[in-house]
């Protein structure tokens, strides 16, 4: 795959320049992906299955703007999985991968990753239950962790006709990347430091859910609600603070990796999938909701420390200084409705998303903030209830394999952005021709 294009990071303004590129932040770049993926899946006498896959995946990224790099990429994967009976299987097997990277970005560095894992799901009347662990081992530059077991299980459990329980529990485990270790570039006159002392995250996630299904005259769908909770220990987050020194651009002023300590997200998701006939109407609906608490609970020291060195004492905290975590929103809304008939279809589908309570303080701090992403507290304080896009669609098929669209996007140009400096597109419209063969 080749693409060839332009991107910039920070905009000029709110207003006039939204669109418009800050100075110095425009880069032209050409990109080329290419993959082999041979993979071999036998199935002996037994009804065992041994699978054996593997890729080889380059990346090479080149620019005007001296971050080029070039990556390569080699996997691995065998895995045997036994049916003991209709009810019992038991997968396992082993993960190696590799990497080499040479970039103006990150300089030169390799990793390697190995894994065993194991997983046994057993089916039993109404139940359905799996358990699984899985250790690995990284390792770049030559510098290795030892390995690291997690664990992970769930059930099913189907209690009436349309009516199941589901709850799931697993564990994780991330090693820093290559990029949030060794990354050193700047985009617009803000630098980007890297962190080569970054520890390990870990944390689990956990669910518990209900789907019921519904069947009303001739409509039919379900509703789900479930629950979830997911603790995170040395959380990593690119921060905005003074990692530099005084002589270095904008005083030192950039972003870094971190562990920024142990946090908590939970919240409660609902949705509603539904379809049926209104005359020689055919509806169909699909509408969900999520709510989430994403905060901080412990604070590493060592960034809290350092980040004091910016400012003042609630730097860390962020822009509005409590422990929400930042870039994150609190409510999140997604509808969609889609009215057929005979050939042709209309469709109106909403999203909505809350303020973004939380962000890096330096952007909105009262002497820095117009001289780093001017236009960002003016957009602040004029977005405070959130932003909802709407967007429109129409079909007619021509032909049974034939299907013309015309696709409206933010039917109402909405200004709206998804974190600082990074307007989204206005209206926008696509006219589709389809065709299956």
């Amino acid at each position: 795959m080749y693409t060839d294009g332009c991107l910039f990071f920070l905009w000029q303004n709110d207003t006039s320049g939204a669109y418009r590129p800050a100075m110095n932040t425009l880069s032209s770049y050409e990109t080329y992906r290419t993959n082999i993926d041979p993979f071999i899946s036998y199935l002996d006498k037994k009804g065992n299955v041994h699978k054996l896959r593997t890729r080889w995946f380059n990346t090479t990224n080149t620019n005007n703007t001296a971050q080029n790099s070039t990556a390569d990429f080699y996997y691995s994967e065998y895995q045997y999985q036994k049916h003991f009976n209709d009810n019992i299987t038991i997968a396992a097997g082993a993960v190696q991968s590799f990497s080499k990277v040479k970039s103006e970005l990150y300089g030169n560095h390799s990793g390697d990753n190995l894994a065993f894992f194991v997983q046994a799901d057993l089916k039993w009347k109404r139940l359905a239950f799996s358990f699984g662990s899985r250790t690995e081992h990284f390792k770049i530059d030559g510098v290795a962790e030892k390995f690291t077991p997690v664990f992970r299980s769930g059930l099913n459990f189907h209690v009436a006709k349309e009516t199941y329980v589901r709850t799931s529990y697993g564990q994780g485990y991330r090693y820093p990347a290559i990029a949030e270790k060794f990354i050193r570039t700047s985009v617009g006159g803000l630098s980007i430091y890297p962190n080569d002392s970054l520890n390990s995250e870990k944390g689990f996630s956990s669910e518990i859910g209900i789907m019921q299904g519904i069947k009303i005259g001739g409509w039919k769908g379900y509703v789900d609600v479930a629950a979830f909770w997911t603790e995170y220990k040395n959380m990593i987050e690119f921060a905005f603070g003074q990692w530099g020194l005084p002589t270095d651009p904008l005083i030192g002023l950039g972003f870094k990796a971190f562990n920024v300590g142990d946090t908590r997200i939970k919240g409660l998701d609902f949705s509603f999938s539904g379809t049926g006939d209104i005359g020689p109407l055919k509806v169909t609906v699909m509408a969900g909701y999520t709510y989430m608490d994403p905060v901080q609970t412990r604070y590493d020291s060592l960034y809290v420390k350092r980040t004091l060195l910016s400012w003042d004492t609630t730097s860390y905290l962020g822009s509005d200084s409590s422990n929400f975590l930042k870039y994150r929103f609190n409510h999140l809304v997604k509808a969609d409705v889609e009215i057929g008939y005979k050939k042709f279809t209309i469709g109106l589908g909403i999203r909505y998303n809350s303020f973004m309570r939380n962000i890096d303080k330096l952007f909105v701090d009262r002497y820095l903030g117009p001289l780093i992403t001017p236009g960002v507290t003016h957009y602040r304080n004029s977005h405070k209830t959130g932003d909802a896009v709407v967007d429109a669609r129409t079909s007619f098929r021509i032909h049974p394999n034939i299907k013309c669209s015309l696709i409206c996007k933010n039917v109402f140009n909405t200004i709206f952005m998804q974190r600082p400096d990074d307007m989204q597109p206005p209206r926008t419209w696509v006219v589709q021709l389809g065709f299956v063969f």
